[in-house]
């Protein structure tokens, strides 16, 4: 039986006597239009889509014009459109230097092989000569007891902090506690003056060093406030520098000591990098609700359309096209207000659909829209993330990123055991997806999220999806071959489609808007921020 057969029957067999309006939407998202939309969006004439450029401002022209075609809202500021000024910044490697410094004498660090380091989007040119202390991880958790600045002054020196955070805490607790967004910003406010960010062993298997390096070469940015400040700050750390496992080592003088303590050593570093201003628009269509009582509440879909631009090359191939991250997801969100449009009657809750730019550098085009949305922020009830949409393999299980935290842990339930799905825990918790995507601009506005993600286990019992899942991500993530020449399965795309659009479906039609868990971390930390 073919797999799109089989989930027509499946649902046939799931409906009623009556018959259930979402389910007969759910069939109108079909294999054909998910691959007939990534032809285009991951085609080289895009090429890969760099927030900034020509290819991504086509591609948002087409998002655009698909949401007109299904006579959705305009919801931007000028049209479907949100400008967004970026300031871009260059490393200039041969005008950058970091240099350790001690009492046995100093030892210059080789970019590309012991570090790289970030742009620094304030200045064209940054200098330092501080000593160094090291901070462990670099965070302060009061709900868990770790404060990594216990004792120690940093003001007018350098931190020194290991990737990630410790494995006791759980898993999206450790994600959080992982960004180094959250950990420049607890150095900034203790005086620190430049960052040093060590890479472990367990980080190289992850994400290797060259793969890192690689994205490196591409520039940094960051959103201009209506001020003209970067990401709406006046003041941040300047010189942030990444050292490899062997660099690490170099400062360490071998293994990363205990606890925090201040380095027999400083750093004398500088940092040069080119500027450059461009504009990229996010992409926001509104479907309004049917409910005169709810129809003020939003649940927010969101997918990013930019990838990585032109690049270092790889194999002869310098486009990286994102067919899998994130043309296919941002196919998927056309599909899913396809579905949406199609219902006999909108949902009692109103719906937003986003493309934005600029989560490649760090999820700045959510973070600019929860900074200047363009509908009230407090009535944004949910947002559900569509990014690395499966194109794999037609799957029996999805995982859950988000619902634990939050009363849409339901919808996923009940999305699940629509399409006949079972619901799993994420088996690569060391990746933390949590904060690795656009919803997690959402959780910092205290607006709950889910992040939906297909599972491990396919429907063909000669494919091993555990295998397939993380062939993907060592042999084409971030690279130029997650084109469209690679295997897709595009009925796959239309499934995992399906079960987005369900989880914004019940939560658009549910009685009581989305809330946190009680006692939830992430309820506690941002609940009361929009």
């Amino acid at each position: 039986m073919i797999p799109a057969l089989a989930f027509s029957l499946a649902l046939a067999a799931a409906t009623t006597t009556t018959a259930r309006p979402e389910d007969a939407a759910a069939r109108t998202i079909r294999p054909e239009a998910i691959r007939a939309h990534v032809r285009l969006l991951a085609d080289d004439l895009l090429e890969g889509r760099g927030t900034g450029t020509r290819g991504y401002d086509l591609a948002a022209q087409y998002l655009a014009g698909r949401f007109e075609a299904l006579g959705l809202e305009p919801a931007g500021v000028d049209g479907f459109f949100q400008p967004v000024r970026y300031r871009s910044a260059v490393i200039v490697p041969d005008r950058s230097s970091v240099r350790i410094s001690g009492p046995n004498g100093d030892e210059t660090l080789t970019w590309g092989t012991d570090y790289y380091a970030v742009g620094d989007v304030r200045e064209a040119a940054s200098t330092v000569n501080a000593p160094i202390v090291f901070v462990r991880h670099g965070i302060v958790a009061p709900d868990f007891g770790i404060d990594d600045y216990k004792g120690i002054d940093v003001r007018g020196k350098v931190v020194a902090f290991i990737t990630g955070a410790p494995n006791t805490l759980p898993t999206a607790e450790r994600g959080h506690y992982s960004s180094t967004r959250l950990k420049l910003d607890e150095a900034a406010a203790r005086g620190a003056v430049a960052a040093l960010h060590l890479r472990e062993a367990a980080t190289e298997q992850i994400s290797p060093f060259a793969r890192a390096l690689r994205q490196a070469t591409q520039p940094s940015m960051a959103w201009l406030d209506r001020d003209g400040f970067p990401n709406g700050r006046k003041t941040d750390i300047r010189i942030v520098a990444v050292l490899s496992e062997a660099g690490s080592r170099k400062l360490l003088g071998g293994a990363a000591p205990d606890q925090a303590a201040a380095l027999p050593v400083s750093l004398v570093s500088r940092i040069e990098s080119t500027h450059s201003d461009v504009t990229s628009s996010n992409v926001i269509a509104r479907l309004p609700g049917s409910d005169p009582k709810l129809r003020d509440e939003i649940v927010v879909y969101t997918a990013h359309v930019d990838h990585l631009g032109v690049g270092e090359p790889v194999n002869g191939d310098a486009i990286y096209n994102g067919a899998t991250d994130n043309a296919g997801s941002v196919a998927a969100l056309i599909e899913v207000a396809r579905a949406f449009a199609s219902l006999p009657k909108p949902p009692r809750r109103s719906l937003l659909f986003i493309g934005v730019a600029g989560e490649e550098k760090g999820l700045l085009g959510s973070d600019y829209f929860v900074e200047y949305p363009t509908v009230p922020r407090e009535r944004m009830v949910a947002n559900v993330n569509m990014d690395g949409t499966n194109l794999l393999f037609e799957f029996k299980n999805v995982i859950d990123i988000g619902g634990d935290h939050s009363t849409m842990g339901s919808a996923v339930t009940r999305a699940a055991a629509r399409l006949g799905v079972e619901v799993t825990p994420d088996p690569t918790p060391e990746q933390m997806f949590f904060i690795r995507s656009d919803h997690y601009s959402f959780v910092r506005r205290g607006i709950p999220a889910l992040f939906p993600m297909i599972g491990t286990k396919a429907v063909d019992p000669k494919l091993d999806g555990a295998q397939l899942r993380a062939d993907r991500y060592r042999l084409r993530y971030h690279l130029p071959n997650d084109d469209f020449n690679q295997p897709l399965d595009w009925n796959a795309g239309a499934k995992a489609a399906r079960y987005a659009f369900l989880l914004g479906y019940f939560t658009a039609q549910g009685d009581a808007r989305p809330t946190w868990n009680d006692g939830d971390f992430f309820g506690k930390t941002f609940g009361a921020k929009k």
